[in-house]
């Protein structure tokens, strides 16, 4: 049996349930992790490890993903100092 945890860890730490769902994790398997706490429900069909960064599951859990020196400070590369998260909403 798949894991979701593994998944969601591959994809980053966030990944959609229809993401999921194409790798064979059912939404009852879904909801079943979140309430073991194995998983978080960060948004409606957004789901994140509990150890995922806390702005990477910010921004998911506004619909968006980090840009910027927000997606890059986590990888250890260097960016100019500021503390704002920076977010793509889509169009």
């Amino acid at each position: 049996m798949l894991d979701p945890v593994m998944i969601i860890s591959r994809l980053g730490g966030v990944a959609r349930g229809a993401t999921l769902q194409k790798h064979g994790i059912s939404r009852k398997r879904l909801a079943r992790e979140v309430v073991a706490g194995s998983i978080d429900r960060v948004r409606a069909g957004v789901f994140a490890l509990p150890q995922t960064d806390a702005a990477v599951r910010t921004a998911a859990a506004h619909g968006g993903a980090l840009t910027c020196g927000s997606a890059l400070t986590p990888h250890k590369i260097w960016v100019l100092t500021d503390d704002s998260i920076h977010v793509w909403l889509g169009e």
